[in-house]
């Protein structure tokens, strides 16, 4: 299921009115949104599905891209999980694209947050590189390290740096995007965070 602008679900017109979006962790992940369902004020999900990867879940009804309405019993616990989530970013990404660089080739730079960087100084914060269609990632030298058979990404003083590729395409005809590797790479570090027993 390809990603979809949650600002741009609005199915069913007939019942449904989008207020704003509270929460969304983009290509591959899920949002949260205010809106009314027959103009009751209501909480909504969704997956929003990725360009690169199948999605979770079914977004869609009849073709149209639709919201989840959260049971009443549910909101008020389901608020404070997106607001905690708010309040507990982990990194940032930014992939350019140097002068030096060939067609096709990226740079990757994350930074953790200074809430995050402190909460990890005496722990070394390792996630999985993102694996998508057409792309490839590679750390630089040093920030790298095996776990469990498999090499992953490793921040050193809360930074990791690395290199995307387009994999067997030319870049102009790559379908997945870099907003979508940028994307994969918050959705990896996020987990591998949470896992680790970061809360924000």
């Amino acid at each position: 299921m390809a990603y979809i602008n949650p600002e741009d679900v609005v199915a069913p017109k007939s019942s449904w009115k989008l207020k704003k979006v509270i929460h969304n962790t983009k290509q591959g992940g899920w949002s949260a949104a205010e809106g009314s369902w027959d103009e009751r004020e209501v909480l909504a999900l969704r997956w929003n599905g990725s360009d690169s990867e199948t999605g979770v879940g079914n977004p869609q009804s009849r073709g149209h891209a639709t919201w989840f309405v959260v049971p009443d019993e549910l909101e008020s616990g389901l608020r404070k999980v997106i607001e905690q989530l708010a309040d507990s970013q982990i990194a940032d990404c930014v992939i350019s694209k140097p002068d030096d660089y060939d067609v096709g080739a990226w740079r990757a730079e994350i930074t953790l947050t200074t809430i995050a960087k402190e909460h990890f100084k005496n722990w070394q914060l390792t996630f999985i590189l993102p694996s998508l269609a057409y792309r490839i990632c590679y750390s630089d030298k040093g920030y790298a390290k095996a776990v469990e058979g498999e090499l992953r990404g490793a921040f050193v003083d809360g930074k990791w740096e690395g290199d995307v590729y387009s994999n067997g395409i030319p870049e102009c005809d790559n379908p997945t995007s870099i907003d979508a590797v940028k994307d994969a790479f918050v959705q990896n570090i996020n987990r591998a965070a949470q896992l680790a027993g970061f809360k924000g």
